[in-house]
């Protein structure tokens, strides 16, 4: 703690705004001819201090360090946060990576669609061939291959289907393709033979687009669960879908391949009462 240095002229403006003049020294006062000089009040630690204020830019530009107790310097301005954080409380994670709830609600409706479905196409191919044959004279033959070119009309239908739901809704999706698939059937028995076999082939193409769209929304219902959302929806469409072929084979045994058929089509009706039924659980979310 030796003596201060004196100075027979005292600190200038300048020096006092760049922070240069030593702090007064703990042994003696120092002295000038001039006049006493104001100097500035020594620091509680090592860092500089400075006669000169923060300016307000750099106060709203968040460059002043606030008054440390000791070598560090800290900030006033809290870090930016991104919107995720408030939710997950890291920055770096978006909103979109948090997982989605499952809709088991919507999800068991979608399955009750496809076992309905299920059990329509199988009648609709177990019994109109037979009913070609028995009903409106055709060789088996002929018969066998109007039915192929039916699944391969539902073929090209699923493949328009999927794009076609994505563009106007999954609900919308569904009662375009169920609607008209009861009416269409009945429109198979009974117009004559010219008529009934487009209608026939209408019947395959609306038959695989419900399947085609009930399947894909069954599996956005169950976010992370794809492969649970399918297995349950393709295994229980079709064992229950099955059930439904003893049940017409008896309405046929007890009145005719006719009588059968028009039962069947209350299936889709039933199917598109369900996805009509709500706004909500309908909506396949993109």
């Amino acid at each position: 703690m030796g003596r201060a240095a004196t100075s027979p002229v005292g600190p200038s403006e300048a020096s006092r705004g760049m922070a240069t003049v030593p702090a007064p020294s703990m042994e003696r006062a120092a002295t000038s001819p001039v006049g006493p000089a104001t100097l500035p009040a020594p620091s509680m630690g090592r860092g500089v201090t400075s006669l000169v204020g923060p300016s307000e830019a750099s106060r709203a530009m968040g460059t002043v360090p606030a008054p440390s107790m000791g070598r560090g310097v800290t900030s006033p301005v809290e870090p930016t946060r991104t919107p995720a954080s408030r939710f997950t409380g890291s920055p770096s994670e978006p909103i979109a990576s948090r997982p989605l709830a499952p809709r088991w609600s919507a999800f068991f409706r979608y399955v009750v669609i496809l076992v309905l479905r299920a059990g329509f196409s199988t009648c609709i191919t177990a019994f109109a061939p037979l009913y070609l044959v028995r009903m409106r004279g055709w060789q088996p033959g002929v018969a066998g291959l109007t039915l192929t070119i039916v699944l391969l009309v539902g073929v090209i239908a699923g493949v328009v289907a999927g794009p076609l739901a994505d563009r106007i809704g999954v609900r919308r999706g569904l009662l375009a393709a169920l609607v008209p698939l009861g009416p269409l059937l009945l429109g198979f028995t009974l117009l004559p033979t010219a008529a009934a076999i487009p209608c026939l082939l209408l019947v395959g193409a609306g038959t695989m687009a419900v399947y085609i769209i009930a399947l894909g929304a069954a599996q956005d219902c169950l976010p992370g669960r794809t492969g649970l959302a399918a297995g349950v929806a393709m295994g229980t469409g079709t064992a229950l879908g099955s059930v439904a072929v003893l049940v017409v084979g008896h309405i046929a045994d007890a009145g005719s391949l006719t009588t059968a058929l028009r039962a069947v089509a209350v299936l889709p009706v039933i199917a598109a009462f369900l996805a009509g039924a709500s706004n909500s659980w309908a909506s396949r979310p993109r």
